[in-house]
């Protein structure tokens, strides 16, 4: 803590911003989950001629930037690179466009269209695509050029604001709530995730997506992973991290959507890339199968993928209340819909439906004419697919299994 440019501070420190050509001046933070101020440096990266380092709380876990710097967004960023993100010939690009409907559909699994927040917006995108499926839609950017935007094109509400509670909603205002790749941008996502519990109405949903700092290729290729952008990425987020950061908040039901990936592809990518930083492969592929065992699925997709309902103050929803008589119902059965999916089979695990192959079912010792046929349900959220060799605690009924 002997340079100057270093000041601690606490966990919400980093308000203060910090303007890019100065990247120097950096803030020591507490642990933003635990609050505690010993930590482990795990990667160190280099930008702009200044190291950074990456920490894991001693404590808790929590993967942070520290020291840090703070600084909102550039409007340069929207004028120049951020449509070509999003947008192929003025449209949707067609993989944002699958996010943002399985991002929809998830939603609709237990809500009826209300109203909507999008925290950290940008140019309202989502916001348009949600609108056009009957959601009333409200959202906060830190980019006033950005905002101006959205609402020259789309005609969209932004609140030009770098701090959710600068823009002043009642409590209790939205239905559901998304924050699609902005949490780990936050200098303070705990207050920020409290503030968006405090606007969500009881039994309101929020949807959380964010770099997966336990995904195989974070592990593989360590500071050469992407999402690794310490001058402006402040947190990273594994499942667990994620979970108890929304507890905290003060969440009642936390449920993971993070997809199933293959060890063997991300090795071979990060090969091609030229960018494999783990010295002992094989070591980590042995510890990490280990950790995995006795999942329905093992997580390690790029990007986690998290839900969260604020407690149900009163009556449930018609939807709701199918959700919570039908999931216990369903629990543990391999079921299909009467008249969608096209004849589509579906493992029911805690509420949340998984489509299963014949190969997967037949894996665990079921038989075809076992499956139970209902007559719907897209009351129940989606989660990513099984594969035929995920085995553990989600083998139906304990059978089988290899």
């Amino acid at each position: 803590m002997s340079d100057p440019a270093i000041v601690a501070s606490p966990a919400d420190a980093g308000t203060e911003l910090i303007s890019p050509d100065d990247p120097r001046r950096q803030t020591a933070v507490l642990c933003n989950l635990c609050g505690a101020d010993s930590a482990a440096v795990v990667l160190r990266k280099n930008e702009w001629g200044t190291e950074f380092t990456i920490v894991r709380c001693d404590v808790c876990g929590l993967v942070y930037t520290n020291p840090r710097r703070f600084a909102v967004e550039h409007d340069d960023y929207f004028k120049e690179m951020y449509l070509s993100t999003i947008e192929r010939n003025g449209r949707l690009d067609p993989d944002i466009e699958m996010l943002y409907r399985n991002t929809a559909r998830r939603m609709e699994s237990w809500l009826h269209p209300g109203r909507l927040l999008d925290i950290g917006c940008a140019m309202g995108h989502f916001m348009n695509f949600a609108r056009a499926r009957g959601w009333e839609v409200c959202g906060v950017e830190s980019s006033r050029y950005a905002a101006d935007w959205g609402f020259e094109h789309f005609g969209l509400r932004i609140h030009p604001v770098s701090v959710l509670a600068e823009a002043e909603f009642p409590s209790g205002y939205v239905d559901a709530a998304v924050m699609n790749e902005v949490i780990e941008h936050l200098p303070d996502p705990a207050a920020t995730l409290a503030e968006t519990y405090r606007i969500l109405k009881p039994g309101g949903w929020i949807t959380v997506t964010t770099p997966n700092f336990t995904c195989y290729r974070s592990q593989l290729m360590k500071q050469d992973w992407g999402p690794i952008i310490p001058s402006g990425h402040l947190y990273y987020f594994t499942g667990d991290t994620l979970d108890r950061m929304l507890r905290k908040a003060g969440f009642a039901e936390v449920i993971e959507f993070t997809g199933h990936a293959s060890f063997e592809a991300a090795l071979k990518f990060a090969r091609e890339e030229g960018k494999l930083r783990a010295e002992d492969w094989e070591t980590l592929r042995d510890a990490m199968d280990r950790e995995d065992a006795g999942k329905l699925a093992n997580r390690r997709d790029e990007g986690l993928i998290v839900c969260a309902r604020k407690a149900v103050g009163g009556p449930l929803s018609l939807r709701a209340r199918m959700r919570e008589s039908g999931a216990e119902e369903l629990e543990g059965k391999i079921v299909q819909a009467r008249a969608s999916d096209a004849g589509k089979a579906w493992y029911i695990h805690k509420g949340v439906r998984y489509w299963v192959t014949a190969e997967w079912i037949a894996n665990y010792g079921w038989r075809l004419d076992e499956i139970e046929t209902v007559d719907r349900l897209d009351f129940l959220p989606e989660g990513p697919p099984l594969g035929e060799e995920l085995a553990g605690d989600g083998a139906p009924n304990g059978r089988g299994g290899k």
